[in-house]
């Protein structure tokens, strides 16, 4: 007899549904109907005291079952979910909801709702999302019903790697096999958003082969968007999840995650391995990922955790000071908070930022509390609105932090003049308080960052000569975002270059030392790429020079400086050549982490190695 039935239908031109029915012998059984209300057609599936309607305005539910998708960024995940690797997956059984822990379930008979397309993508996994209910002889009230099948189905629904596969036989054969009930009917349900996934698979395409997004590529990206409209949201979801499963990040990550999730189970916080959180922080931005995943991280396993008693800092004591000072009497101004107060907590901020102290963000909120309790018990205002024009400026630190960053550190960001504008008005509101302020917190800052790459110097210089000419009227603001988009397909024509030219040499050390006249492997190596398509022009002569330069002397570090600095443990003679060479730090460490590991020698050398940037990146909370 027929053991399982397939519907597959499109809602829009951007979502498409399929309807799984299995179970034993539905070959006799009616399980949906087709119909419309108000002229909007929908698709009404149910068995006795189970509904699942896919309409053009989205799904609405009731009964048994709930929902379930891959675990991606954007979707809320519970500590006890995140700190167990295997957990990769959502799920929500409906009428369920959290106790006033936050630990335990709550089991409801209120198991009915609706949810919009948009919800549904965005809550959820931003491609594939499943929905289900149970028909069984299974008795009792609802909320029990619900409270059995988590039993049975949850462990094995949260960890089964099948959702991210979307094989959905093979799913239905494990739960049906895990609910061991040889009378139930299973109702699944997936939805797919057809945009999103293509997306997801061309970028992870393009992606996966050199961890990088080359010029051409960018472009049929920058015209899916547009074409698809996809939501900026869900794009920046989806370059996070493709970088996350990439290997080699994942691994960054992870070590993160653990760190975090070590240092909550402390009673104190260890700088050991706070600096070592802000490396892993470091090299991130090499690969990519953005900052926003980490803080996400921080403030979901590190939020209340209780420090042991400490001498503070003077940035710590100043921002105490200043901020204390906003309750001192009964007749508060604006001007409590004088521009040189504003200044010494902006820095206090990014000092703070640096250095990963948590107590900075705790004095604002513990500030933020006590203006609320000032408001309630004296009904005065002042406090609460000092601290908004405080707030407001932070509010800017962060916008123009998050922008300046992203231009200078990132190849395949988008330089818009609305960014550079936003960055120009910031300046502006800066410079009210003090002319020297924005220099110090953002160029001066970022310059002294060890892994600032050559291309990341070049476009910081761009970008502040570029507002100073805007601002002095010598130069529209467009002129400013073509030159830095100049510099930015210069440094991706500069990797792919560099990548390229590499792995045409069959013996790279032996070649660049034989010979210096490479001009006929730039004529090749252009025509090569210009075949394949891989670029659009010849590979010009001043960057092929500089490719050539920083592959020779990359081969003297890894042939010559390298085997000496691990013999003797020589790290002077590290950072000595680091400082003299004009190879970037980044791409030293990972051309530091193949040699070990080819060579097989103890990685635990790398530790010692980087023992100076450890601790010049974290002096201490």
């Amino acid at each position: 007899m027929i053991q399982d039935i397939r519907l597959h239908g499109q809602i829009n031109n951007v979502i498409d549904y399929y309807a799984t029915i299995a179970g034993k012998d539905i070959s006799n059984r009616f399980f949906y109907e087709i119909s419309a209300e108000d002229g909007h057609r929908f698709i009404r599936f149910f068995s006795y005291g189970n509904e699942f309607v896919i309409s053009e305005k989205g799904i609405s539910y009731k009964g048994t079952g709930g929902n379930f998708c891959e675990y991606m960024f954007g979707v809320s995940q519970p500590i006890k979910d995140m700190v167990k690797k295997d957990v990769i997956n959502r799920l929500i059984m409906y009428g369920t909801l959290f106790d006033s822990t936050g630990e335990n379930l709550i089991f409801t008979n209120q198991a009915y709702g609706f949810e919009t397309f948009d919800e549904v993508f965005v809550k959820g996994n931003a491609l594939c999302n499943y929905y289900f209910f149970i028909q069984s002889k299974f008795k009792g009230e609802l909320k029990t019903q619900q409270e059995h099948l988590l039993k049975r189905l949850g462990r094995f629904l949260k960890r089964t790697k099948n959702i991210h596969l979307q094989d959905e036989p093979a799913l239905i054969e494990e739960i049906l096999t895990t609910l061991k009930d040889p009378d139930v009917i299973l109702y699944l349900f997936k939805l797919i958003h057809r945009h999103n996934t293509e997306y997801y698979t061309i970028y992870k395409e393009f992606y996966s082969d050199e961890k990088m997004i080359k010029e051409h590529e960018y472009k049929i990206l920058q015209d899916m968007t547009k074409a698809y409209n996809i939501d900026q949201y869900q794009l920046e979801r989806i370059k996070i999840d493709v970088l996350y499963k990439h290997p080699d990040n994942r691994r960054i990550i992870d070590e993160y995650k653990d760190i975090l999730v070590s240092i909550t189970k402390e009673k104190g916080m260890d700088q050991g391995k706070v600096a070592r959180l802000n490396r892993l922080r470091s090299l991130s931005i090499r690969n990519n990922i953005p900052l926003e995943l980490f803080s996400a991280l921080d403030e979901l396993l590190l939020k209340g955790k209780k420090l042991g008693r400490i001498d503070e800092p003077e940035y710590i004591k100043d921002t105490r000071e200043i901020l204390e000072g906003i309750f001192i009497g009964g007749h508060l101004t604006e001007n409590n908070v004088s521009k040189e107060d504003l200044v010494t907590l902006l820095k206090s901020k990014q000092t703070a930022m640096e250095k990963r102290d948590l107590r900075f963000e705790g004095l604002l909120l513990e500030a933020g509390k006590r203006c609320d309790e000032f408001f309630r018990d004296a009904n005065n205002t002042k406090p609460l609105e000092t601290l908004s024009n405080i707030v407001t400026f932070f509010d800017r630190f962060d916008a123009a932090f998050s922008y300046i960053n992203q231009i200078v550190f990132m190849e395949d960001v988008d330089i818009t003049e609305e960014r550079l504008r936003s960055i120009l008005q910031n300046k502006k509101i800066f410079d009210d308080i003090d002319s020297k302020i924005f220099k110090e917190l953002f160029i001066e800052a970022i310059l002294k960052d060890r892994y600032l790459t050559s291309f990341g110097k070049k476009k910081i210089y761009v970008m502040f000569k570029g507002i100073k000419d805007v601002e002095d009227l010598r130069m529209p603001l467009s002129t400013v975002v073509a030159q830095l988009t100049k510099a930015n397909k210069e440094a991706i024509l500069y990797r792919t270059v560099h990548y390229y030219f590499r792995k045409k040499m069959k013996n790279l050390y032996m070649e660049l030392r034989k010979s210096d006249d490479f001009e006929e492997i730039r004529k090749e190596l252009s025509a090569e790429l210009l075949r394949d398509k891989i670029i659009n022009k010849e590979i010009p002569q001043e960057l092929f020079n500089k490719v050539l330069q920083d592959l020779k002397e990359e081969m003297v570090y890894l042939y010559e400086i390298l085997p000496m600095i691990i013999n003797n443990k020589d790290t002077d003679l590290r950072e000595k050549f680091l400082k003299e060479s004009n190879l970037d730090r980044y791409y030293v460490e990972e051309l530091e982490r193949e040699f070990i590991e080819l060579k097989g020698i103890d990685p635990s050398i790398l530790n010692l190695m980087h023992r100076y940037e450890t601790e010049v990146t974290y002096q201490g909370v």
